[in-house]
């Protein structure tokens, strides 16, 4: 009897045991996912800053027009697909932080495509509210994989 009791309990460590590594590595496999998903919109926002930033200054071809220009460059990192990762992967305090991101990115493209540059009032009040949203978005995300917060100093 003692033997069974011996084998049921060594059973049930055991598979304890293995129910905890299985859990320890998917929690692994989901936070190198969502690390992955995080990096890439980062990149895809930056990427896609610096397209708007070169319409702005006038570099693109002079058969198409500020405006296609503009949409151009907002297309040119697949944003949108990164985004519909992240909205996928990422918690909702994320999600949020990564729409507002988007979405003055977006109104910096609107106004790049209307004639703004890096001279004008308007094109550095959109810029410093993409970049106020952006750092708010490494940090939650820096929160989220468990890393201390960089602060909004950290520009690129």
């Amino acid at each position: 009897m003692l033997a069974l009791l011996g084998t049921v309990v060594g059973a049930s460590v055991t598979l304890f045991a293995d129910r905890v590594r299985a859990r320890r590595d998917q929690n692994l496999r989901r936070h190198e996912t969502l690390r992955n998903a995080y990096g890439t919109y980062l990149g895809a926002l930056h990427t896609t800053s610096e397209e708007l930033r070169a319409v702005s200054l006038g570099e693109h071809a002079a058969d198409v027009s500020r405006q296609s220009a503009a949409r151009t460059a907002f297309r040119s990192a697949k944003l949108n697909i990164h985004r519909e990762q992240l909205v996928l992967l990422a918690p909702e305090r994320a999600v949020l932080a990564g729409d507002e991101a988007f979405r003055t990115l977006r109104e910096l493209r609107d106004v790049v495509a209307e004639g703004g540059d890096l001279q004008s009032v308007e094109y550095q009040q959109v810029l410093d509210r993409y970049q106020a949203a952006l750092g708010t978005l490494r940090d939650v995300m820096r929160a989220d994989l468990g890393s201390p917060a960089l602060g909004h100093g950290v520009t690129f």
